[in-house]
């Protein structure tokens, strides 16, 4: 098992000692300086090797703390070790520039107490228990969800046929003596998507309806089970997060954090081509929580416009899933269920793929942004960028096009390195001029 490396100010002892007591109680293994460093030891080389070795960081996240010597410094060593980052906001902060650019991408959880028993703290424990290797124990989920055997739904379905569409309900049905149905806000990929409310409290949640299937029931079971095992096994604010889950004779439903914003697809659909750097702001922020999945083994499998949403403040998040470990080869088809083929890459119809699969969705998902128009409808064809969007740059170009090779080797291997190219967008407009060839692979294919 890993242990939690807690960065905290020392004017913040006291909240810093009550979450050592809680995790070490739920015998999750802690470190924390000045205790656990040896008498006559050098601190800094004893910290960094500290940062090193532990499983992730909790940040306590304060005015102080961001005002420290040392916790600045703890903080950057991990995001040089690549190590994931929880940071508890424990007071109202206003992130300095060396924070913004440290954690603007982690979800920031702000508790008002170190107390096991708020919906808060029991996010952040899940999310450290995960990363030390600890098991997520059921007694310890929030009362509002009351979830039952997340990890392994029942996908057992006895003598029940496949149904033809997905499983509606109507205004008003009431799931599980819990969750009543407002209305219907998508169809999903595999059944009905929905706005509900929990009676208990009046939260509103969305509710994906899963159908279970028939026809390739074991390989179907078994991708459903991961991605609801892997959806719980993750915390990042681009990324939804899941309450219940809720067992019917023909559909399993899933419970979510409600997410408001507007997807690509109507962004697209009503306003046509989006401004580059429009187009370049939610390119970076989609590389962020990809790459973010992929250092954790995972493949997203649903990348396309309808699925990523941008909320009012401007940031993205994605809101369905056909998430699976980047370790576990499919193939034959078995994508026909999780997403248009437009956006699906050439290898996913064959026997095996990997991360570059999602580097190509990315691609045809920029593709229709900058030129306001779904690949997926009529003329059904891709056209160099600039000859449809003129006022797109050589770069931006080069970048989508780049993604969407349909060799997999000829494509970003990594989303850092298509990260970089964006930030360094005028860089690279200025190289291409240096340098055309090459530049239209994609179109002479």
């Amino acid at each position: 098992m890993g242990y939690a490396f807690i960065s905290y100010s020392s004017k913040n002892q006291a909240a810093a000692d009550a979450l050592r007591e809680l995790l070490n109680g739920r015998s999750i293994g802690t470190w924390m300086a000045p205790g656990d460093i040896p008498p006559g030891k050098n601190y800094a080389q004893v910290i960094n090797r500290a940062v090193k070795d532990c499983s992730c960081l909790v940040l306590m996240l304060s005015n102080d703390a961001l005002n420290s010597v040392w916790v600045p410094k703890e903080v950057e060593r991990a995001i040089n070790y690549r190590k994931p980052v929880i940071p508890i906001q424990i007071e109202e902060v206003v992130l300095n520039d060396a924070f913004e650019f440290y954690i603007s991408t982690d979800q920031i959880v702000a508790v008002k107490k170190i107390d096991r028993d708020s919906d808060e703290m029991r996010k952040v424990l899940r999310s450290i228990e995960t990363c030390t290797g600890q098991e997520y124990r059921e007694e310890d989920a929030p009362d509002t969800a009351d979830k039952k055997e997340m990890n392994t739904p029942d996908m057992s379905m006895g003598q029940t046929d496949r149904p033809s569409s997905p499983q509606s309900f109507p205004e008003g049905t009431v799931l599980d003596g819990k969750y009543k149905i407002l209305r219907r806000t998508g169809t999903g990929s595999d059944g009905g998507v929905y706005l509900a409310e929990y009676l208990k409290t009046g939260e509103k949640y969305t509710l994906r309806v899963i159908r279970k299937r028939l026809d390739d029931h074991e390989q179907y079971a078994r991708r459903l089970s991961e991605e609801i095992r892997l959806l719980n096994s993750i915390l990042h604010p681009a990324l939804p997060y899941i309450i219940d889950v809720i067992q019917t004779e023909d559909s399993v439903i899933t419970v979510m954090d409600r997410i408001d914003g507007i997807p690509f697809s109507r962004i697209i659909k009503e306003q046509g081509p989006q401004e580059e750097e429009l187009v370049i702001n939610w390119a970076v922020q989609l590389c962020d929580v990809l790459q973010y999945l992929h250092e954790h083994g995972l493949i997203h499998n649903g990348i396309r416009p309808k699925n990523i949403l941008v909320r009012p403040e401007g940031r993205i998040s994605l809101a369905d899933f056909g998430m699976t470990s980047a370790d576990v080869p499919f193939g034959d088809g078995d994508t026909a269920s999780f997403g248009a083929a437009y956006y699906e890459a050439p290898e996913k119809f064959g026997k095996e793929y990997d991360k570059r699969a999602d580097i190509y969705a990315l691609g045809m998902t920029l593709y229709a942004l900058v030129i306001g128009k779904d690949p997926s409808e009529p003329p059904y064809a891709i056209y160099p960028i600039r000859n449809v969007n003129p006022g797109i740059s050589a770069g931006l170009e080069y970048i989508i096009s780049k993604c969407m090779e349909k060799k997999p080797e000829d494509r970003y291997q990594d989303l850092r390195e298509m990260r970089d190219d964006l930030i360094n967008i005028k860089k690279l407009n200025r190289k291409l001029e240096k340098n055309k060839s090459g530049f239209f692979r994609l179109f002479k294919k």
